[in-house]
């Protein structure tokens, strides 16, 4: 019987590159899935939990109009930028 290292210098070169190709593209595989991975977990550490998700109340707000159809306010509980505080034309592009 051949010993492994005997079988291993009677192989082919070609048969020694792809082999040696194939196990650097499994290496490199598996570790741009472990980048991949970290990266992923770097992004969505900020994410609220799913059961935040799932209870979520929408903040309702009213608008109040007069008799010919004219805003007259927009009552919310909860202040948001809009147009009128912050005007668009201010930001580039």
């Amino acid at each position: 019987m051949q010993s492994m290292t005997q079988a291993r210098k009677n192989r082919p070169g070609w048969l020694t590159l792809i082999l040696r190709l194939f196990w650097a593209a499994v290496g490199a595989g598996i570790l741009g899935s472990a980048i991949l991975t970290g990266y992923l977990f770097y992004l969505f550490q900020d994410l609220p939990p799913f059961n935040g998700v799932e209870d979520y109340k929408p903040i309702l707000h009213g608008q109040l109009y007069s008799a010919d159809g004219t805003l007259i306010a927009e009552l919310t509980n909860e202040r948001s930028v809009n147009e009128r505080s912050f005007p668009t034309k201010t930001f580039p592009g």
